[in-house]
């Protein structure tokens, strides 16, 4: 939505196609909107409306097979007849698709509309042969690669459209003009596909604000997509024992507390009017959380789920701006990690100076220059 909001604000039209559960945000923010017709709506964020329950795999791998066949490969022939009847009635110029979606990649192949490839994290990115830039690369071929061969799904899909079929991990990439990854390249120490640029994550860093060290604000984040663990963790937050004169703030996300819980708990929280005035931010290093973090010098206690979070998680202690905690923690534990965290000056140095070299290297408005350029006339 923020990259369509940047494109209208450019003198385009936008259309988003994707969850009817996105419809009243987009609506909201003047921006054109269509839902999926033929693939049921999809709420990550609600138990009842949760189509994919990628944490029903009982393994990293067993969440991909599922990911695969609920979200990206499975749905991708309704995603593609979707994409083909909003083009006949919107005429799109140019598109911007999920990496997630080859469906909607196939579809604007077929139509012959230029399309770039968005992505918020370089390594699960589709490369040529091992050795690969990390684990959750090598998990994301692993997941792809049964599906590149001559008769599998997304080649039946191709056929019927008249297109060559995939049969290499980077043929998932290589019909779009660029691929284009939403985050700062100082949280991406891996290397770059073919044909694949930063243009950060959509919104302007604010920088660390000066006088952090009097803060004694702790704000937890945790994520919009239904983890059960993190229930528990939550639960066992509001019942850690915390330092005196510390105020915590809770976004829940997705996560319930046990009504008998005490703590302030919210399901979402303007990170804006929050991370100004924040001295230490628990999350589950979810990219879009991290990205708001690492922008505005928040030092954080990493708390990874599932999937790509373990990796992001690495990625911010190696900088030095995180500790990370185990999601099985117990409310002491809890407890401990945060006075360590307040009382850690190094961590909030070296995230300080990474929101500030954030902040030099930003360049406003590359998505869309990006876009326009690939635009057909």
């Amino acid at each position: 939505m923020a990259a369509a909001r940047a494109w209208q604000d450019a003198g385009g039209e936008a259309m988003i196609l994707s969850n009817a559960a996105l419809q009243a945000q987009a609506a909201a923010a003047g921006l054109g909107f269509t839902s999926f017709s033929s693939y049921a709506a999809h709420d990550p964020g609600r138990r009842d409306r949760d189509i994919v329950r990628a944490h029903e795999g009982e393994s990293v791998a067993a969440r991909n097979r599922i990911i695969a066949d609920r979200l990206v490969f499975g749905p991708a022939p309704s995603i593609a007849a979707d994409v083909a009847a909003l083009s006949d009635a919107f005429l799109p110029q140019v598109m911007l698709i999920d990496y997630t979606l080859p469906g909607a990649m196939c579809a604007a192949e077929k139509l012959a509309i230029p399309y770039l490839v968005a992505s918020d994290t370089v390594y699960p990115l589709p490369t040529a042969a091992p050795p690969r830039p990390s684990l959750y690369a090598s998990l994301f071929a692993r997941m792809i690669r049964p599906e590149l061969a001559a008769d599998a799904r997304i080649n039946r899909l191709r056929g019927s459209l008249g297109l060559s079929p995939w049969l290499h991990p980077e043929d998932y990439l290589r019909g779009a003009v660029e691929t284009v990854v939403m985050s700062w390249p100082q949280l991406n120490g891996f290397p770059l596909p073919e044909k694949a640029s930063f243009v950060g994550p959509q919104f302007a860093p604010c920088g660390a604000p000066k006088g952090r060290h009097d803060c004694r604000l702790v704000f937890c984040s945790l994520s919009t997509i239904i983890t059960p663990e993190q229930d528990i963790f939550l639960n066992n937050l509001l019942r850690a024992e915390l330092p005196a004169g510390i105020e915590l703030l809770v976004a829940g996300g997705a996560s319930t507390p046990d009504s008998a819980a005490t703590g302030k708990v919210f399901r979402f929280v303007d990170f804006d009017a929050v991370l100004p005035r924040c001295r230490l931010m628990i999350n589950h290093a979810g990219n879009g959380t991290v990205v708001r973090a690492v922008a505005c010098g928040v030092p954080q206690i990493s708390v990874p789920f599932i999937q790509d979070q373990f990796e992001s998680a690495r990625m911010l202690e190696n900088l030095g701006v995180t500790a990370t905690l185990s999601k099985t923690a117990s409310p002491v534990e809890i407890g401990g990690a945060i006075a360590a965290g307040l009382n850690d000056e190094s961590r909030l140095d070296r995230a300080r100076d990474l929101a500030a070299a954030i902040a030099r290297s930003y360049v406003a408005g590359e998505l869309v220059r990006k876009l326009r350029s690939a635009a057909r006339a």
